[in-house]
């Protein structure tokens, strides 16, 4: 009768097997860990091209509409629309608080005086509370063309760029929006009261 050879793994077969997978494992674990980590990253840039193309598009809306009898004013890092039909005046502002990277859009209404030469300033009352138009803009600045007629500006385009963070990442969206309507424009630090009076 034959006898069986029931021999076993030698203890150090069992020790080079054992560091074998120990290396698979690890390579596995490693082109996971960067598959990962790469996915997040592409995830991350994702979310801040789409959050900046929904904002830039709104915003885009906004200044394409504006109509020829309205009027639009510039001061600093501020958008100023007046709606002559409606009397209403729409106003993009950064949240003034340092913890809120916040644009932030209010609308007011617009009394105008039936005699300015007795009255001649406009009663504006807001309509609305401040109403978070995007948030993640750690910044924007407005960038005007227009041309000159009668003493008056007139806008056929503005660019606007509008800085987001978000995730750690920081992205510009440029923009450059055509105006259909050539509105009535007017900069500075009383452009306000300046466009109100050319406007009505």
């Amino acid at each position: 009768m034959k006898k069986l050879n029931n021999k076993g793994f030698t203890l150090v077969e069992l020790v080079a097997a054992m560091g074998i997978l120990g290396m698979i494992a690890l390579a596995v674990s490693t082109l996971m860990t960067a598959g990962t980590n790469m996915y997040s990253g592409v995830q991350k840039r994702s979310n801040i091209l789409y959050k900046s193309q929904v904002a830039a598009l709104q915003m885009e809306e906004y200044l394409v509409n504006v109509g020829s009898d309205d009027g639009i004013a510039i001061d600093g890092n501020t958008l100023y629309i007046v709606d002559k039909s409606e009397e209403k005046l729409t106003v993009f502002q950064l949240d003034p608080a340092e913890d809120k990277d916040t644009l932030n859009l209010l609308e007011y209404g617009v009394t105008v005086p039936e005699n300015l030469t007795d009255s001649p300033s406009y009663g504006v009352e807001a309509l609305t509370e401040n109403i978070p138009f995007s948030n993640n803009i750690a910044g924007v600045e407005y960038s005007p063309f227009y041309e000159s007629s009668g003493g008056k500006n007139f806008a056929y385009a503005i660019r606007f760029n509008l800085t987001i963070t978000k995730n750690g990442l920081t992205y510009d969206k440029n923009s450059l929006v055509y105006l259909k309507n050539k509105p009535v424009f007017v900069s500075g630090d009383n452009a306000v009261d300046e466009l109100l009076e050319l406007v009505f």
